[in-house]
Formats: C-alpha cells, sequence, structure tokens
C-alpha cells in the first residue's frame, strides 16, 4: 500500500490530466459550449465528490470489520443497493440542475453520467476497505485517461459540449467493470444486508455532510451559469479550473486519513492535527503562485474571449483554498460520526454562503461573486473550526514555518511578475521541491500516518508501543491453513491493542489485504498455486517487507524454504518463531537438501519460540548460542464450556495433507477394523490432498463409513470435537498439536502417534500414544478406546484439567515480552501469576 502518498500523488497527476483537458477545452470549444460543459463538470464533480465519501466509506469501514465472508458479501450487498438508488435519484437531480443552464442533450448525458458516478463509487469503498490505495490511485487515474481520450474523440467528432461530457461516462464505465472483476464472489447477493441499521445510518450522516460540502463547492458555479453571461461565465469556469484543486488534494489526504480516524480511540486530536498541516503544507504553495500569477502567463494559456480570468483569479484562489480545507475539516467529523455537529455549522456556513453569493452578485457581477464565494468558505470553515476545537483542542493551529514560508515566495512572485521566464523557474523549482518534500513526508500508508501524528503524545499503556512485522506466509483464512496460522491469528489480535501489527502473508485465490481484529493483513506475491504462491512469496517477500518499517520482525520459520532468506537481507531485530522441524521429511519427499536450508537457518538466527521442549532442544543442538524461549499454543477459552452430548464418530480435524498428518496410516490402521468401531470417521478439514485421501478411502473400501465434513472453524468446530467419541492423530510430525489440546479443553480424548510435541500434550491418562507409525496398533487403539465409555469420560476430564494450561492471553503476553527485548526496549514486567 502507498496510502496518503500514492493517493495524493495519484491525485495530483488526475487534477493535471484535468487541467490540461480543460484547458485544451477553451481553444476546441466555442465560449457558450465551454460555459455549459464547465457548469456540467462542476455538477458530476459533485456527484463524485458525494459517491465517493458516503456509501465507499461506510462500505469500507464495514470491510474492514467484516470477519466472515457472509459479512463482507452484505457489506457489498448494500453498498450495491444504496449507490443504485443514488444512481436514479441522483441523475433524476442532475437533470433538473442542469436544464437550467445547457439544452437536452447536454442535460441528459450529465444525468447518465452522474448515475454511473455513483454506481462506481462502490469499487472505492471496496478498495479503501482493503487499504488498497494504490490500486485505487492507479483505477481512478484510468478513469480520468478514458474520460479525456474518449471526451476529445467526441468533440473531434462534433459533439461540443455534450461529447466533451459523455467522457465522464465512459471513464466511469471502466471503474465499473474493473470493480465487478475485483470483487468477484463478494458480488453475490447476501440475505439481510439491506436491514443493517448501523450501515444505514452511517450512510446517512456521511451522504448528509457531504451534500452540503458539495453544495459549497458547487453553487456558484452553477449560478454563474444561470446569472452571467457567456463570456463572463466561461471566465469564472476557466477560473475553477485552476483554483478548485485544493479540493480535490484535500480529498486523496480525507481518504488516506478517514480509516485511521475511524479507528483512533484516542479522539482523533493528532491525527486531524497532522491531516491539516500536510494539506497546507501541500497546497498552501499553489495557492500562492495562483495569487501572483503574471497576467501575461493567464494570456498565453487561455484564449482572449477569457478576459475578466486574471481579476478572478486571486479571488478564486482563495476561496478554492478555504473550501478544500471545509472538506478536510468535515473528514473528522464523519470519521467519528459526529454528523449532527457538522451539519449545523455547515447549514450556518450555508446561509453566509448563499447570501453572499447573491449580495456579491448585485455588488460586481462576475468578480462580485467569486468573493461572495470566498467569504462564504471562509465563514463556513470558521463555524467548522470553533466546535471542533473542543473535539480536538490545538488541531487546527496552522504550521507557522509553513505560513512564514508562503508569505516570502508571495512576496518574491510578486517581484518577478514583470519577468515572466524568472517568474515561471523560481515558482516551478519551488513548488516541484515542496511537492516532492511533502510527498516525501507522507509516511507508506495510513497506519503510518497514524504513527506519525501519535508521534510525541503521551502513551496510554506503559509498555513500549511497537511496530511489529510478521512475516506469516500462511494466512488463516487461506483454504487449507493449518494450526501455525491460527497461532498467528491468536497471538497477533492480543498484540494489536497494544501494538501496530503487520503481516505479510502468501497471495492465494481470493485474498484481500484487509484489517481484522486490528491486524492488518497485506498478501505478498502471486496466486499461483499452493507451491506456486509460496515460491511467489518468498521471492517478492524482501522488497515487500524493506516498504515496512518495524521495530521487529517476526518469521513464521518457514523451511525449507524461507528458513535462512529473512535471516540473510533483514537488517531489523528478528524474531523466529519455530512451529516445526522436519526439512528431512520433506528431503524425502521431494529428493531435494531441504534439511541443509533448515540447518542453516537455525545456525543464522539469533532468537527462537519454540512450541515445544522438543523443539527447543533441536534449536539449541543446531544453535547452542542462540535465545530460545518455549511458548506453547493456546486453546479458545470457550472451549472449555462447551456442552453437547457425545456421540459416537471417531473424528480427524486437520489439513488434508498426507505427507504430514499421516492421513494414508489412518486409513490403513481403521480400514481393517471399522466394523468394530460404533459411529462414523468424520475428516473435517481441507487442503491439497484431499482427492489422494478419497480414493485411499474408496480403495480401502470404508468409503460408506467416511465423512468428509469440510472446512470447520469456530464454535461449529469446538462442538465437533466435544462431540465426538474420541479425537485421531495420527501424524507423522507436529508443530504442537493444537488439535490435540481443543480437543483435550473439550473433555474428548486423543489417539495419537507418541511424536516430539504431541507427547508434550497428550499426558498419560488423557488419551492414548501409540508407538510411532505402528498402524496395527493404532486401531485396536481407536477400537479399545472408543469401546469403553468409562475411560472415555476419566480420560475427558484428566485432559481438561490439563488444558487448561494452555491460556492464548499468556500465550500473547509471554510472546510479547520476547519481542519487547528483541526490538531493545524496556523489559515489560512479568505477568501476574494465575490461579
Amino acid at each position: 500500500m502507498g496510502g496518503a502518498r500514492w493517493l495524493t500523488a495519484a491525485t495530483v497527476g488526475v487534477g493535471l490530466l484535468n487541467y490540461l483537458y480543460s484547458l485544451g477545452l477553451t481553444r476546441a470549444l466555442d465560449v457558450e459550449d465551454f460555459a455549459v460543459f464547465a457548469a456540467g463538470q462542476a455538477l458530476l464533480l459533485t456527484a463524485g465528490s458525494v459517491a465517493n465519501t458516503s456509501v465507499p466509506w461506510v462500505l469500507a469501514q464495514a470491510l474492514a470489520g467484516a470477519e466472515t465472508p457472509l459479512e463482507r458479501r452484505r457489506a457489498v450487498t448494500f453498498a450495491l443497493a444504496m449507490n443504485t438508488t443514488l444512481a436514479v435519484g441522483g441523475g433524476g437531480v442532475l437533470f433538473v440542475i442542469a436544464s437550467a443552464f445547457a439544452p437536452p442533450g447536454p442535460a441528459l448525458v450529465v444525468a447518465a453520467a452522474g448515475g454511473l458516478v455513483f454506481l462506481s463509487s462502490t469499487t472505492s469503498g471496496f478498495l479503501q476497505g482493503g487499504q488498497r490505495f494504490a490500486l485505487l490511485g492507479v483505477v481512478r487515474t484510468g478513469d480520468a485517461v478514458l474520460k479525456i481520450v474518449a471526451g476529445l474523440i467526441l468533440v473531434l467528432a462534433g459533439l461540443g459540449a455534450t461529447g466533451a461530457l459523455g467522457g465522464f461516462a465512459i471513464g466511469s464505465l471502466l471503474v465499473i467493470v474493473t470493480g465487478a472483476f475485483l470483487m468477484g464472489s463478494d458480488l453475490r447477493p447476501a440475505a439481510g444486508a439491506l436491514r443493517l441499521g448501523r450501515l444505514w445510518r452511517s450512510a446517512a450522516g456521511v451522504a448528509g455532510v457531504q451534500v452540503l460540502v458539495s453544495a459549497l463547492a458547487t453553487a456558484d458555479l452553477v449560478l454563474v451559469a444561470v446569472l452571467a453571461d457567456d463570456a463572463g461565465a466561461a471566465s469564472y469556469q476557466a477560473a475553477m479550473i485552476l483554483s478548485r484543486v485544493p479540493l480535490f488534494l484535500a480529498g486523496a489526504v480525507a481518504v488516506a486519513v478517514f480509516p485511521m480516524l475511524a479507528r483512533d480511540e484516542t479522539g482523533g486530536a493528532a491525527l486531524v492535527r497532522t491531516a491539516l498541516r500536510l494539506y497546507l503544507a501541500l497546497v498552501l504553495p499553489y495557492t500562492v503562485a495562483l495569487l501572483a500569477m503574471p497576467g501575461e502567463l493567464v494570456g498565453l494559456l487561455f484564449p482572449p474571449e477569457y478576459r475578466a480570468l486574471a481579476a478572478l483569479l486571486p479571488v478564486t484562489a482563495v476561496g478554492g483554498l478555504l473550501i478544500g480545507a471545509v472538506n478536510l475539516t468535515t473528514t473528522a467529523f464523519q470519521a467519528q460520526r459526529r454528523f449532527a455537529s457538522a451539519v449545523r455549522a455547515q447549514l450556518a456556513g450555508l446561509a453566509v454562503y448563499v447570501g453572499a453569493l447573491l449580495l456579491g452578485n448585485l455588488w460586481g457581477g462576475v468578480l462580485g461573486l467569486a468573493v461572495g464565494a470566498a467569504v462564504g468558505a471562509a465563514a463556513t470553515l470558521v463555524l467548522l473550526v470553533v466546535s471542533g476545537s473542543a473535539v480536538w483542542p490545538r488541531a487546527f493551529r496552522p504550521p507557522a514555518a509553513v505560513l512564514l514560508g508562503c508569505a516570502l515566495l508571495l512576496v518574491a512572485l510578486l517581484l518577478l511578475r514583470e519577468h515572466l521566464l524568472l517568474w515561471l523557474v523560481v515558482a516551478g523549482t519551488v513548488g516541484g521541491l515542496n511537492a516532492l518534500r511533502v510527498l516525501g513526508r507522507m509516511p507508506r500508508g495510513s497506519q503510518a500516518l497514524a504513527d506519525r501524528a501519535a508521534e510525541g503524545s503521551a502513551p496510554v499503556d506503559e509498555r513500549p508501543r511497537l511496530r511489529i512485522l510478521h512475516l506469516g506466509f500462511e494466512d488463516w483464512r487461506k483454504p487449507g491453513s493449518g494450526g501455525g496460522a491460527v497461532r498467528t491469528r491468536e497471538v497477533n489480535a492480543r498484540l494489536a491493542r497494544r501494538h501496530d501489527v503487520t503481516v505479510l502473508v502468501s497471495r492465494y485465490r481470493g485474498a484481500r489485504a484487509r484489517v481484522e481484529d486490528g491486524v492488518r493483513y497485506v498478501p505478498v506475491g502471486l496466486a499461483l498455486g499452493y507451491w506456486g504462491g509460496i515460491l511467489s512469496y518468498f521471492a517478492a517477500l524482501p522488497f515487500a517487507a524493506r516498504r515496512r518499517a518495524a521495530d521487529v520482525v517476526v518469521e513464521d520459520f518457514a523451511a525449507p524454504i524461507g528458513s535462512v532468506l529473512p535471516a540473510i537481507w533483514c537488517r531489523r531485530p528478528l524474531v523466529a518463531v519455530v512451529q516445526w522441524l522436519d526439512a528431512e521429511g520433506k528431503s524425502r519427499q521431494y529428493h531435494l537438501p531441504f534439511h541443509r536450508v533448515q540447518a542453516a537457518g537455525v545456525r543464522r538466527h539469533g532468537r527462537f519460540v519454540a512450541m515445544s521442549e522438543d523443539l527447543a532442544e533441536r534449536l539449541r543442538e543446531g544453535n547452542p548460542s542462540a535465545r530460545v524461549e518455549v511458548i506453547p499454543n493456546g486453546v479458545p477459552v470457550e472451549a472449555f464450556s462447551v456442552d453437547v452430548p457425545r456421540g459416537d464418530d471417531v473424528v480427524f480435524l486437520g489439513r488434508l495433507e498426507i505427507a504430514q498428518k499421516g492421513l494414508d496410516m489412518l486409513v490403513e490402521a481403521l480400514g481393517p477394523v471399522v466394523d468394530r468401531l460404533p459411529g462414523r470417521i468424520v475428516l473435517a478439514g481441507d487442503g491439497p490432498d484431499r482427492r489422494a485421501v478419497e480414493r485411499l478411502v474408496d480403495r480401502a473400501g470404508i468409503g460408506h463409513r467416511v465423512v468428509f465434513a469440510g472446512r470447520v472453524d469456530g464454535a461449529d468446530k469446538l462442538r465437533l470435537l466435544a462431540g465426538a467419541r474420541l479425537v485421531v492423530m495420527p501424524s507423522r510430525y507436529e508443530t504442537f498439536g493444537i488439535v490435540a489440546a481443543e480437543a483435550l479443553a473439550c473433555g474428548t480424548p486423543v489417539v495419537a502417534f507418541e511424536i516430539p510435541s504431541l507427547r508434550e500434550v497428550v499426558v498419560p491418562g488423557a488419551g492414548v500414544l501409540v508407538e510411532a507409525f505402528d498402524v496395527t496398533a493404532f486401531g485396536e487403539a481407536v477400537v479399545g478406546l472408543a469401546g469403553d465409555t468409562g475411560r472415555i469420560a476419566r480420560a475427558g476430564a484428566i485432559g481438561r484439567e490439563h488444558a487448561r494450561r494452555y491460556d492464548w492471553d499468556e500465550v500473547a503476553e509471554r510472546q510479547e515480552a520476547v519481542y519487547v527485548a528483541a526490538a531493545g526496549r524496556p523489559a515489560v514486567a512479568a505477568p501476574p501469576e494465575r490461579p
């Protein structure tokens, strides 16, 4: 993600394209046609402002908080329904307004283009919700390019203002098609989407605020088209081409900062201050250049018919600066749902604005109208600042250094107005360097913007706040993911309450950047299947990781592929979380020296977190100088209170992968004894070897007793484990045995091979450990335990008591202490002893 930087850069590029487009149309269209086009463009930009900051912002918030695919589909369905309604209603309103200054043809095009703008805004909300600001910038740039190319072609074909406005519709169609491709399965309708009251309230509040902002931004443009003659209206509209650039830059900063403001639990004062200062630093030098623009340059840029533009430009430049500040300030109110306060201030400001416009027009015609627009914008901004200062104290103080620098620039440019070439050199150099400086200061990503806003503020927790970058190649939402991904999710969700946590995961079909439980998940690489996705992940990982600031990097030790790589290129404190060490098995499976890569990785790392004492001992043997902390996995506290009747099924739960999970041995063990078991054999989970396991079951002739239950999560998983007669784990190797721990917490005994890690979880009396890989003994152990209900009850009680030592809160606290120590921060006080 490029956050504010990418989006602002894209907005600057789009603004430049729009400026060149409008400048070209001043020569390609006659004055009357240009006045119609400029007023219609103002209406469409208003529609775009409302469209892109009402329902999309609500959709972005809903997607950021969605925990299930159904919740995502409901949010998208709601947004599509709302935007379709707005497209029909908004198109009608635009037609009525456009009919006041344009013939029926251009008015109909404005209405149709406005409707498509509303429909296309769902794409913006979808990308914002995934924090995909770079892609959003690309989409908006593509929209602008296609709009301009299509509009120019239609103008050259003789369609005049109608053709120039038609380009807006064609550009929006591109965004709609792109959005349909990106959203994919999320476009399927979801029941209950229109009964989400909280989304209705948010959409109504945001839309109300934004409609008033848009009214302030465009009322003068429509009035001048109705009240002034063609030459005066065209001059005013042309001045606005240059003067409204700050409005769109403010919108870019607002889109980037809005998600952070919405989640800021401290009130958002620091973020409001940071966003406004970035806006002023970027926009004030541009406004100064408009104020001091030489008349000779105006004459070179615009045809003689736009004779009033030179006098209008200084006034409209001030108005544009103020309207942009109003737009950005209202973002703070919207983000923290202070809709009523914003609307009250805006309504009062709008009353002043309309009065000032009418009085200004009576006093001085077009120039008076421009003065009235600036006065009305200033009044609205003052009312918003007064209302907001009680909520965000000291947030609205302008930066003195920026003001002083702009004052000096204004003096210099005024002195150079008679020397056009020198004026251009100074204005261009100062403006370019300032833009680069400001964009360089903008953090890479909206989370980093929040980091910058928080610099220097008092911490709310005595523990140091860390930026944690987790190289967790397996997303827990990825089909077939295992216990390691569960640990990454559970630990990071707890750490995100006190730290900034980003997890880089391998890309898979359907993977999306998202914020979940306060943790930012970022897909890396290409969706090329299981091995292709992992290989592309590790190829792209150094570049993705280096773009993100971090106090500590956490690596899911991914032997045999990635275990040695981060230790080579990572120059920040590094902690390796070791789930398993069985590259020898992969070496035998693929006939490649993976075990040597694993050994090299162990030697290069200096700090490990191991899941078990067995793993820790092997790490110490491979690297005696390393620091190794043993921190087991946890189980959800809900597992201890699941109360369902015990059934007769033998349950396997986990990834359907033969090499590690030993499903071939399970079929071989249970095939001869299946008729002596009271219930079914339930295989729950998904993974790369499902088809192969199905073939093994069919060849063993036990398909009538085997059920493939698919992936089971959350409460359904706990009920499945608690209702099983027993749980089987025929694994050849395990990271920890999280399924075994969860089964014991649910009061269900476990039958497993006696392998490292599992022998620490399945303690004597809590189940049966069979000599490793003796399939005949495994089958007999399953039959013996399944037929003894008294023994099952006793084992369940023992297992549940043992599982109480596996607590995710304690796991997270201990792992946090490792990260803090690795980052060289003050030690975190040890958590209190648990009863």
